[in-house]
């Protein structure tokens, strides 16, 4: 569970996140590139990442060792793209 002033995310499950409060289904597009943040992500060993689309955003979802990175947000409905890249523990 993390919050930002403009985004509050929670993965619920394999195939549901919770983004300001509204539950979304998560749709697989393709495999994608991880992305790394220079001193953010250094340690992690990204793996198995994710194009995954909801009914309003856009992200790449990657899994570590100890839990998955969440990046390159776009708000689909004005192609408005949300800096940042959050981590989350499993």
């Amino acid at each position: 569970d993390k919050s930002s002033p403009s985004l509050n995310i929670k993965i619920a499950d394999n195939e549901k996140i919770v983004i300001n409060g509204i539950a979304s289904k998560v749709t697989f597009v393709e495999k994608a590139d991880p992305v790394k943040s220079p001193g953010f992500c250094d340690d992690l060993d990204l793996n198995n990442s994710r194009l995954v689309h909801t009914a309003s955003y856009s992200m790449v979802i990657s899994e570590t060792k100890t839990g998955y990175t969440l990046s390159n947000f776009k708000h689909l409905a004005d192609d408005e793209s949300l800096g940042g890249m959050w981590f989350y523990q499993k």
